[in-house]
């Protein structure tokens, strides 16, 4: 069982590796990644939601899950959350990047209207990652911003305005 899993994994994996600009828009649950960062969970966002200017097509805003920033990210470091779950977040990761997926998993579940409140967090992202996620969910979607995502921005929008208003 085991080895169908490492097997699955390296096989996506190769999928990947070759893939080319990530093409969805605001409101993709994606995986996102940075210089010197793993991938990260988060959501492509619109410049206009967070008081920045709209970006060339290469690139997109994500605002990171948990982490409650947002980066400029070129589309070839940006994947869909459900199709590379088992590429992005294979690996050594830390407790916080685990945290922002399995929050990012209760948003897929609620989403799908699967219900995940009496589980662990271990039990769900044991979930996303052994194929629950891949299997329930067919492809990678937009999603209305979760409220909590809508407040980061508003907060960061706020900054952003107020730091264009002291120019």
């Amino acid at each position: 069982m085991e080895c169908n899993k490492m097997k699955q994994r390296q096989e996506i994996a190769q999928s990947v590796v070759h893939s080319t600009f990530f093409e969805g828009g605001r409101g993709s649950l994606v995986w996102g990644k940075v210089k010197g960062s793993p991938w990260w969970p988060g959501f492509i966002v619109d410049g206009s939601d967070c008081g920045l200017n709209e970006l060339p097509e290469k690139f997109a805003w994500v605002y990171w899950i948990q982490d409650n920033r947002v980066s400029k990210v070129p589309r070839n470091y940006i994947k869909g959350f459900v199709s590379d779950m088992l590429y992005c977040s294979g690996g050594k990761i830390s407790e916080n990047c685990k945290s922002a997926i399995v929050e990012a998993l209760k948003i897929c579940a609620k989403h799908q209207g699967i219900d995940l409140i009496s589980w662990s967090n271990k039990k769900i992202f044991s979930w996303g990652r052994d194929g629950g996620l891949h299997n329930s969910m067919k492809k990678d979607e937009p999603y209305l911003l979760p409220d909590n995502i809508v407040d980061g921005l508003t907060r960061i929008k706020r900054f952003h305005m107020h730091q264009k208003s002291e120019i």
